[in-house]
């Protein structure tokens, strides 16, 4: 979920503390450990020239929903290949359904998305405008554009592709999770917490990363209690997440 450093430190007392073992020396290994973690944390900084809170991350391209009718059932096989990541048989087969249907925004959508996530990011972003053109109701491919945008840096055109789809479909989680990023990053949490909290929905338990963007953003708004109830909720959904443990602390 995270491009950040974190020291995971596995426990070898899996079994529980041993009667040998003495309490000063559990607390020396405690220290031991909180030690290394603030001396990684340093020398990633200091060596890479990274700030250790440069949250939020900005996210890559989601293969994420695509609106697909149900008699498409060749669109439906591709899009299985997409998911399970055999993107060299995906490509061909939907080039060829294009050729049948060049009509369809889906398949346009789907091309575009897969060929983004093979690397091919001008090419793909081609075929994603293609969809919005043949269908300007096509709401998950504004959102992929808007992540193609964010991916380039270009922030306003992102926004703006984020806005066209939650206009369409204002349930769109991964827009609204897209806009509060943007709102986030120019330091203006009422706004970004708002579209984190309606890009919460629906949201599976292992997206970890958005969870802790908002309790960040809840302490900075004063909002402590709402932090900590919310990182206690998804701390057993995360364990053994170093992130959602380092924040709940």
């Amino acid at each position: 979920q995270r491009n950040h450093p974190i020291l995971l430190v596995q426990c070898p007392f899996t079994g529980g503390l041993s009667p040998e073992l003495k309490p000063r020396f559990v607390l020396t290994m405690m220290s031991i450990v909180l030690l290394l973690l603030l001396f990684s944390t340093v020398l990633h900084e200091k060596a890479f020239g990274i700030p250790t809170q440069a949250f939020p991350v900005v996210p890559q391209l989601e293969l994420g929903d695509v609106m697909i009718a149900p008699m498409e059932r060749k669109l439906a096989e591709a899009l299985q290949l997409v998911r399970t990541n055999r993107l060299n048989e995906a490509i061909p087969m939907l080039r060829t359904l294009l050729k049948e249907v060049p009509g369809s925004a889906p398949g346009h959508e789907l091309l575009g998305a897969t060929l983004v996530l093979k690397g091919q990011i001008e090419e793909g972003m081609r075929e994603l405008q293609e969809a919005v053109k043949i269908d300007p109701k096509q709401s998950s491919a504004y959102t992929k554009i808007g992540d193609v945008y964010l991916m380039k840096g270009k922030k306003s055109e992102a926004m703006a592709a984020f806005r066209m789809a939650i206009d369409i479909t204002p349930q769109d989680r991964r827009a609204h999770q897209r806009i509060g990023l943007l709102f986030d990053q120019a330091h203006k949490a009422k706004e970004a917490i708002e579209h984190y909290e309606l890009g919460l929905e629906g949201t599976p338990p292992e997206y970890v990363g958005i969870k802790v963007d908002l309790a960040r953003l809840y302490v900075q708004m004063g909002q402590g209690e709402k932090a900590i109830t919310l990182i206690k909720n998804l701390v057993p959904d995360s364990f053994p997440n170093g992130v959602a443990h380092l924040t709940l602390g």
